[in-house]
Parts: structure tokens; sequence; C-alpha cells
């Protein structure tokens, strides 16, 4: 299996992932997104504050939510970006035949996954949580991956995001 590191990453986009990040109107208790929604997180970056970061949060729309005596399959994307450019996502589902990705190359990648910015295919490239050594949860639960996903794009540990069940 290959292994997605560090050093397959853009240049730049590695530079922007590893430069730490902090919230920029400094309120760090944010809501996760209801089902169907999104949160946009503006960032700043110390060393250049003229960068545009953000951190995105989206919930699709079953996720989360009670239906009576049916447990939806839960989809959620964290991404952070610099302007309009994806450098790291990471698509996050409970069961794996729901989220699908095609690589440029036409291998499929089936369940939680993550999105690096590639030299010549931009975010367009994802491996499984196994196939990748940059992004290191402690286990395959939902926070613990929010947590590294965090921490793996150098953004402030401040920042705190509260889950709602969506009901």
């Amino acid at each position: 299996m290959n292994i997605f590191s560090w050093n397959d990453l853009n240049p730049t986009a590695r530079e922007y992932i590893l430069m730490a990040k902090d919230v920029r109107d400094m309120q760090y208790r944010k809501q996760w997104p209801t089902p169907g929604g999104k949160t946009l997180i503006e960032l700043v970056a110390n060393e250049n504050k003229a960068l545009k970061f953000y951190l995105d949060l989206t919930e699709n729309k079953r996720s989360s939510s009670l239906i009576l005596g049916l447990s939806a399959d839960r989809k959620s994307t964290m991404q952070t970006r610099v302007s309009d450019r994806p450098l790291i996502r990471l698509d996050y589902s409970d069961n794996p035949e729901v989220l699908r990705h095609r690589n440029p190359d036409g291998s499929l990648v089936l369940g939680t996954h993550v999105h690096f910015d590639i030299d010549g295919y931009g975010a367009k490239w994802a491996c499984g949580i196994p196939g990748q050594s940059i992004l290191k949860p402690l286990n395959d639960d939902f926070a613990s991956l929010f947590w590294s996903f965090q921490e793996t794009c150098n953004i402030t540990d401040k920042l705190k995001v509260e889950l709602s069940l969506g009901v």
C-alpha cells in the first residue's frame, strides 16, 4: 500500500498547513453545523496575516438527525483552505458504503478518507486514514478525528466546536 506522507504534499500547501493558525474573531466557542448546514471559521496565520485561511465544517442533511427508529448514516466534512484553495480535507462517514471517492488514477477509496493537495492534482487525491501518516488520530471515532485534524492543520487548541444532536 502506498502511504501518503508530508513529503508527498505540494510544498506550498505543506507550508500553509504547518503555519500556526488562530481564530480571526477570537471567539473560540463555535457550534458544529446542523444537518444540511455549514460553518465557516476564519483563521489567521501569525507569520503572514495577509493570507486568508478558513476551516469549513459541513454536515450532511441526514446525519445526526433523529429519524423515528432508524439510524441515519453520518457524513461530515472538515476542510482547511487558503482563500479558495483546499489544503487538506477529511470526509467522514460512520458507514463506509455511503462514502466513496475515485482518485485520478482510477483507484476507489471507501469510507472515511483524507484529501491532500498533491502537485498537479490539487486536493483530488484521497486515501483512507491507514493509508497516510499526516493525520494521526488516537482512534477512528469522530471526536478523535476532529482533534487530530485541528492539530494537523496547526489550528489553535483554544478552538472548541460543540456538536448538537441535530434534532
